[in-house]
């Protein structure tokens, strides 16, 4: 599992007072680049294959930071899925699973060996 806080700005905020729903993958982007950074392995080129979001509950300014919990989900050949949960306290405002796959110049490479033991190091321990 890996966590991390991100500080909301007002830029964040749509006319409603709400986090912009774009906003979030931002966030979500974030929590990833930084999780990654973590690796003592290869540099990672990954490219987003797919997001899937689910809102749970509206953002809003007068929640200063949220933390972007983090956890592998799937790790298949050259792809790779992580599970987001976007909360602050016992308050989820969103939860996701972004699928990336890992690039070189012509198309998908497979995980290298020390990437594989980083995901799963961070697997979900949730049945």
């Amino acid at each position: 599992m890996h966590s991390c806080r991100i500080h909301l700005r007002a830029a964040d905020i749509d006319a409603l007072g709400h986090v912009n729903n774009v906003v979030f993958v931002q966030y979500l982007h974030e929590a990833r680049d930084r999780l990654l950074a973590t690796a003592d392995s290869d540099h990672w080129h990954v490219v987003v294959a797919a997001h899937k979001i689910t809102f749970q509950r509206p953002l809003v300014l007068g929640q200063r930071s949220v933390d972007v919990v983090t956890t592998t989900d799937r790790i298949g050949t050259a792809s790779f899925a992580l599970h987001h949960e976007i909360c602050a306290g016992d308050n989820v405002y969103l939860t996701a699973v972004s699928t990336l796959v890992t690039i070189e110049d012509d198309g998908p490479k497979a995980l290298t060996a020390a990437q594989r033991h980083f995901l799963e190091q961070h697997l979900s321990r949730e049945p």
